[in-house]
């Protein structure tokens, strides 16, 4: 909840690292759209956001993992290496 509370308050708009974010349109727990929002309000040397279609769990909220969505796990962790080991890709 402090992302959250961070992200309400509007995080930093200009972040040094470089972002990824994943998420569904799907996911009850959480606004996409409001997420999408304030992904689109940080600066970053590099951003990707990546959505995800029908993660496994009946919220939609948990996106990988063996317990709730490991359909997606093995997709979600070769993205996110790809995203580390290519900068600026």
């Amino acid at each position: 909840m402090r992302l959250v509370d961070l992200a309400n308050r509007g995080l930093p708009a200009t972040i040094p690292q470089r972002l990824l974010m994943f998420y569904s349109l799907e996911d009850t727990v959480i606004s996409a759209e409001a997420a999408l929002d304030v992904f689109a309000g940080t600066q970053a040397p590099q951003k990707s956001a990546i959505a995800i279609e029908d993660p496994g769990d009946p919220s939609s909220h948990v996106l990988a993992g063996d317990i709730l969505s490991a359909a997606k796990t093995a997709e979600l962790a070769t993205t996110i290496i790809d995203f580390i080991a290519r900068p600026n890709l």
